[in-house]
C-alpha cells in the first residue's frame, strides 16, 4: 500500500469498524441455528429456556435429558474466519520463477509439453503469478472487504493483491527460449488454462460440449483451439491443487471490481469459483424473482420452522455474501470457511420449497434443481401449495396507462378494492374474538364451535373442496372469504380460520397440475419428485 499519511486510513476506518462491529450479535445468532445436528429447541433449552424436567413414571426414575448429536462439521461464516485471523487478507503460496527465468520462458515449457504429458503444476502456477502481476487496474474506491483494507482509492493494484502472498523460490533450471512471445499469446494459454478449469468442474456433458464449443472460438492460438481436450486432462493436476483455486478466486475478485479490464475475457474461465457451494442462495434469489419482490416479501411466505431455519441460516448479517468484490462469494475456494453455511444441501428445506414453485412456472433450473429430502418435507410441500395456489388464482395487474378523462375512475376501482381486502383482514383478524362469543351444549355447541368452511355443504365430507376448480378460478366465480390479493398474511389468516392451518384439496389440485404437465424430467431432481408426486394423488 503505497499511502504514506493517516489520512487514507482515517477515510477507511468507518468502514473497517463497521465490518468488524458484526462479530458479536453474528456470534449471538449463530447459537440459535440448527447447525451440526443441534436443533433450535435444544439451543433454546441449552440456554436455560423452558427446561423444566421431564420425568418417567415411577419411583426413582432419572429425568430425561437432551441429547445433542454431532453431525459432521458445522458451517462458519466468512465474518468469523478474518475475525479470528486478526483482519489479515487470505494467505496464498505460489513458486518464484528460476532466477533470470521469464514469462516467455514458462510459457514455452507449458506449450512444448501440455499435448504430451502432465503439466507441471509449478510451471503453471509460475506462469500464472507473473501473469497477474502483468494484469493491473487503478481503484476506483477504498476497497474494503469484511474489516479487512485490500487497497486504497487511486491505488494501481493487481489480482495478488488480494492476498497475503508468500513465494517459494524454485531452483530448477527449466532452461530459456530466446523467442519472444505477444501479449496475445500469453493471455491466450491463460485463457487455456482457465477455461479448461471451467469445463473440468463441470458435469453435465450437453454444457461441457457448448463450454468446449465457447473456449475455442474465444481462443487466438489454432493450436490451443484444436487442443482444448486434452488440455483439460494434462492440467487435471493444476485444477485440484488448493493454491489454483485460490489463484483463481482472486482473479476473479479483481476482475469484479474491474469488469471492463482489456483481459476480462479470462474470467471465463474464473467466473465458477463466486458462490461456489453457495447454490442455497439461489432458493432466495429465485424465489424473489417469481414474485417480483424483495426478500423480505418473500421471507413472509415461510410458514414452517424448517424454512425459517434455513433463511435465518443464510441471512446471518455482515457477511457481504452479496457484495461481488468481497472475499465472502469466494468462501469456498480460499478456504476461509469450514463448511458453507449456503450450501443448498444444508438449506434443502428453502431449496426444496423454491424449486417446486419453479415447477408450476415451470422454470428450467427448478425443473432440473437437485431433489433433497429435507426434515418436514410434507408441510414445506403445504407452503409451496399455498404459494403456487395464491399466485395462480389472484391478479397482480395493475393499469399503467390510461386516458386522462380515465383517472377518477382508475383511482375510484383501486380504492374500493383496497377497502375490501382491508375489510377482508378484520373480519380474520376478529374471527378469534367471534370464537370466543359463541355459545351452546351437546352436538349443538360442537357444530357452533367448529369454523364452516366457505364451501361447506351436505354433500361434501371434509374440509370443503370444490371438484370444479374452472368455476372458481376461470369462470370468475368466488369462493367466499378467500383473498384477492398476494399478500402473505391475507392467505395465511385464511386457512387458519377457516381449515386449521391445513389447505383444501381445490388448492393442491392446482399444484398438482402444474406438476403433472412436466416433460423431459431428469433422475434425482425436483421436478421428477413433483411430478411423480402429482401422479400418485391423480384420481
Amino acid at each position: 500500500m503505497e499511502s504514506n499519511t493517516g489520512v487514507d486510513y482515517a477515510r477507511v476506518r468507518p468502514m473497517l469498524e463497521l465490518a468488524r462491529s458484526f462479530v458479536e450479535p453474528m456470534t449471538d445468532q449463530i447459537k440459535y441455528l440448527v447447525t451440526g445436528g443441534l436443533t433450535e429447541a435444544q439451543s433454546i433449552d441449552a440456554d436455560g429456556e423452558n427446561n423444566e424436567d421431564v420425568v418417567v413414571r415411577g419411583i426413582g426414575s432419572n429425568p430425561i435429558q437432551e441429547m445433542r448429536l454431532e453431525k459432521g462439521i458445522p458451517p462458519t461464516y466468512p465474518l468469523q474466519w478474518f475475525a479470528a485471523n486478526k483482519w489479515n487478507k487470505p494467505p496464498i503460496t505460489l513458486p518464484g520463477p528460476r532466477a533470470g527465468a521469464n514469462l516467455n520462458d514458462y510459457y514455452h515449457i507449458i506449450t512444448n509439453t501440455y499435448r504430451r504429458e502432465s503439466v507441471s503444476v509449478t510451471s503453471s502456477l509460475t506462469f500464472l503469478q507473473l501473469l497477474c502481476r502483468q494484469i493491473t487496474g487503478l481503484l476506483r474506491f477504498d476497497w474494503v472487504s469484511l474489516g479487512v483494507l485490500i487497497d486504497y482509492k487511486d491505488s494501481m493494484i493487481n489480482p495478488l493483491d488480494v492476498f497475503t502472498v508468500r513465494i517459494t523460490e524454485i531452483n530448477t533450471n527449466i532452461g530459456s527460449s530466446q523467442e519472444d512471445v505477444s501479449d496475445d499469446m500469453l493471455y491466450d494459454l491463460a485463457l487455456l488454462i482457465l477455461g479448461g478449469f471451467r469445463i473440468h468442474m463441470a458435469s453435465n456433458q450437453t454444457y461441457i460440449d457448448r463450454l468446449q464449443t465457447a473456449l475455442k472460438a474465444q481462443l487466438i492460438n489454432p493450436d490451443f483451439s484444436d487442443g482444448v481436450e486434452v488440455a483439460i486432462t494434462n492440467f487435471a493436476q493444476l485444477y485440484s491443487d488448493p493454491e489454483f483455486v485460490k489463484l483463481a478466486c482472486g482473479m476473479d475478485m479483481f476482475f469484479a471490481v474491474f469488469p471492463q479490464h482489456n483481459r476480462a475475457k479470462l474470467r471465463f474461465g474464473t467466473l465458477i469459483m463466486a458462490h461456489k457451494d453457495c447454490t442455497g442462495l439461489s432458493a432466495i434469489t429465485a424465489g424473489c424473482e417469481l414474485m417480483h419482490h424483495t426478500t423480505r416479501v418473500f421471507s413472509r411466505w415461510l410458514m414452517t420452522p424448517v424454512l425459517r431455519s434455513d433463511m435465518n441460516r443464510m441471512t446471518i448479517p455482515g457477511q457481504e455474501i452479496c457484495i461481488p468484490y468481497s472475499y465472502s462469494p469466494y468462501l469456498s475456494g480460499l478456504g476461509i470457511v469450514d463448511k458453507s453455511p449456503y450450501s443448498a444441501a444444508l438449506n434443502c428445506g428453502l431449496h426444496m420449497f423454491t424449486h417446486m414453485i419453479g415447477c408450476a412456472v415451470p422454470m428450467a433450473r427448478s425443473v432440473n434443481a437437485i431433489y433433497f429430502q429435507p426434515s418436514g418435507l410434507q408441510a414445506i410441500i403445504d407452503n409451496a401449495i399455498l404459494f403456487i395456489y395464491a399466485h395462480s388464482c389472484t391478479g397482480s395487474l395493475q393499469m399503467q396507462f390510461f386516458r386522462a378523462s380515465e383517472v377518477r375512475t382508475v383511482k375510484k376501482v383501486e380504492e374500493e378494492s383496497r377497502h375490501y381486502m382491508e375489510e377482508m383482514r378484520k373480519r380474520l383478524q376478529d374471527f378469534k374474538n367471534e370464537e370466543g362469543q359463541r355459545t351452546g351444549s351437546g352436538d349443538e355447541e360442537e357444530d357452533v364451535s367448529r369454523p364452516s368452511t366457505p364451501e361447506s355443504s351436505p354433500s361434501e365430507g371434509g374440509g370443503g373442496d370444490l371438484e370444479d376448480l374452472e368455476s372458481v378460478s376461470e369462470l370468475g366465480g368466488v369462493v367466499e372469504g378467500e383473498p384477492t390479493s398476494r399478500d402473505a398474511l391475507d392467505w395465511y389468516m385464511y386457512i387458519s380460520r377457516y381449515y386449521h392451518g391445513s389447505l383444501p384439496a381445490r388448492m393442491r389440485d392446482v399444484a398438482f397440475d402444474r406438476w403433472s404437465k412436466l416433460t423431459d424430467v431428469r433422475p434425482n431432481t425436483v421436478g421428477e419428485f413433483v411430478k411423480r408426486m402429482s401422479k400418485n394423488v391423480q384420481p
